[in-house]
């Protein structure tokens, strides 16, 4: 960092921004710079490479190492941004609500495989968080309608106005409770999907500290959710239907044991692997064979 005299260029900013980054070890620091240049000064980030020259007014600037500064204390650059990209969508996320990854854009393309995008399918979401997940969802099959769950009301508005944002919102509804429990009534459903929490205490590191804590605690060995959520799952999913869990590769054989406890009520499972090669979600089909 350092104290402005006169306004710099884009290029000298980004110089200067990239060497703090690598100071404070922030990973991949000239592309962490460049994005928060780019919404700083709500361009492109192409745009930044197209006018390098570009003098950088001293109250955008600011603005600017100000987000810098905040990033090196460990930050999430889409709570700094206040959205994050997931299958080709931007959604918002602030403080309080869980941050998208791009492992879990695999339940998506598991998803799709399993209906054709015209039939009129029925979306279960649980722990919807952002919504990213449902909404995605929602615009890949247009005929479709959903229902989001999540304990956070934070969460929650995040999700009705990503709903809004993307124009689902006639086709979603989300509610506020723990997993099957905010269901009022045995609704069943085509696909019932889920990203929860998964992680045992000792495994939330501190450059998770920013985001919600229940997001990403599963008890003590990451599988209370799997407990709450697989035990139920049967009287939610229509048969034939589908339930896709995203799972910690490092969790995959005692969230297999748990399921086979309920093996005569599913047709088949299994694991499909993220874009890095790892075992991330478990594909279950009831009352027919598996895709």
């Amino acid at each position: 960092m350092w104290i402005m005299q006169e306004s710099v260029s884009i290029d000298e900013a980004l110089k200067k921004e990239v060497l703090f980054f690598e100071q404070s070890h922030i990973s991949s620091p000239r592309l962490e710079a460049e994005i928060l240049l780019a919404y700083t000064l709500n361009v492109e980030r192409i745009d930044l490479y197209r006018f390098p020259e570009k003098k950088i007014p001293m109250e955008i600037m600011s603005l600017f190492e100000t987000l810098i500064k905040q990033r090196a204390d460990g930050a999430p650059t889409a709570y700094l941004r206040k959205k994050k990209e997931f299958f080709s969508l931007t959604f918002k996320v602030g403080p309080g609500v869980l941050i998208p990854r791009a492992d879990t854009e695999v339940l998506i393309e598991e998803s799709c495989r399993l209906f054709p995008s015209h039939q009129p399918i029925s979306i279960l979401d649980l722990g919807t968080g952002s919504g990213a997940i449902l909404i995605t969802l929602l615009r890949e099959y247009p005929y479709g309608y959903g229902v989001g769950i999540d304990i956070s009301e934070t969460a929650l508005n995040y999700a009705k106005e990503n709903s809004r944002a993307h124009k689902v919102d006639e086709r979603a509804r989300f509610l506020k409770g723990d997993f099957f429990s905010a269901l009022k009534q045995k609704e069943k459903f085509d696909l019932i999907i889920s990203n929860p929490p998964y992680l045992a205490s000792g495994e939330i590191t501190t450059d998770l500290k920013f985001e919600p804590y229940g997001a990403f605690y599963g008890g003590e060995d990451g599988l209370e959710s799997y407990r709450k959520i697989i035990p139920n799952l049967w009287s939610f999913l229509k048969s034939p239907g589908y339930c896709i869990l995203e799972i910690d590769p490092k969790k995959r054989e005692p969230i297999e044991t748990l399921l086979k406890h309920y093996k005569n009520l599913y047709r088949a499972y299994s694991i499909k692997k993220d874009i890095s090669g790892q075992d991330r979600v478990i594909l279950i089909s009831k009352g027919d064979e598996m895709p």
